[in-house]
């Protein structure tokens, strides 16, 4: 019984994490830019479903059909791990969120995030910090000066908005006296238990951070 609960909660586990990952990332996309396009006064995507709600599914098979175009002078597998040493790192970050109290399937209770480290904040941090090394290594594969100087200049920024985002998270980590997120998390309990209510300015400078190191509208670089 002991080995149907593990493998229940595993491919419960994978499967939330697959589908809610791709899910996520195509719908958080498509609100940013619904809501984009309402500030800027302009419709945004409207014309794939029922108010645009169909427009992820057009842009991912747009995406899957274009050609793979690949420049003749550059380092062909440096050229490919480079887009797997930016993807992964920034994946493997939901390994250590947790997503919500824990649930009961058949009878057998499974846990909504795929690992609790007591260092999970720093280890989130760290995955985040190893995606740096794509983008360099984007620059380095192309042979050629000019993208090679683009991807210092943008691994440098980068790497500022770490240090910002360090900074900020001390706050929190000493309010919930951990690294792990999970105690973090169950740490605000209540409304008024939020971390943002005592801790606005770290919020803020969290928030610009995560918005600038990702590229996000407005801080696109």
């Amino acid at each position: 019984m002991e080995m149907l609960g593990t493998i229940i909660g595993l491919t419960v586990k994978s499967l939330v994490f697959v589908v809610g990952m791709f899910l996520a990332a195509a719908y958080l996309t498509l609100i940013e830019r619904k809501f984009a396009g309402h500030v800027q006064q302009r419709p945004g995507p409207l014309h794939v479903g029922f108010h645009g709600l169909l427009q992820p599914i057009a842009d991912a098979l747009k995406v899957l059909t274009k050609e793979d175009l690949v420049p003749n002078n550059v380092d062909k597998v440096l050229f490919y791990l480079a887009s797997l040493m930016a993807f992964v790192p920034a994946i493997m970050i939901l390994a250590v969120i947790p997503f919500g109290e824990p649930i009961q399937i058949f009878g057998f209770e499974i846990k909504p995030y795929i690992t609790d480290l007591n260092i999970g904040l720093i280890l989130a941090l760290a995955f985040g910090s190893i995606s740096i090394y794509g983008v360099i290594f984007a620059g380095w594969a192309s042979n050629s000066k000019y993208p090679m100087i683009g991807g210092l200049r943008k691994a440098a920024v980068l790497i500022g908005y770490e240090v910002a985002l360090g900074f900020a998270m001390v706050g929190p980590i000493m309010m919930a006296g951990s690294f792990s997120l999970k105690e973090i998390v169950y740490a605000q309990d209540g409304f008024f238990g939020a971390f943002i209510w005592y801790q606005p300015i770290a919020f803020i400078v969290i928030l610009f951070a995560i918005l600038a190191e990702t590229g996000r509208t407005p801080l696109t670089s």
